[in-house]
């Protein structure tokens, strides 16, 4: 499912967590990217969502700058 059908039925219900693109926006995305990624998960799941990467998992290949670039995010305005 995606976030939007899984908000649908279960937002307000349960907390999420993770969800962010490891695959795509933390590997290989750019600043904005990887904002813009975070930035929609937070308006879809509002309050009831931790940010982290998919599956709680940061790999190997994810470089550290992107970890803080998801992190500011997380915390700044939407």
């Amino acid at each position: 499912m995606n976030a939007e059908t899984i908000a649908k039925h279960f937002k307000g219900k349960l907390t999420f967590i993770g969800g962010a693109d490891i695959q795509n926006s933390l590997v290989n995305g750019l600043p904005n990217d990887i904002c813009q990624e975070v930035y929609r998960l937070r308006k879809i799941f509002g309050e009831c969502y931790i940010v982290s990467p998919g599956h709680g998992v940061i790999l190997s290949d994810v470089l550290p700058e992107n970890i803080g670039v998801m992190a500011k995010a997380a915390f700044g305005p939407l």
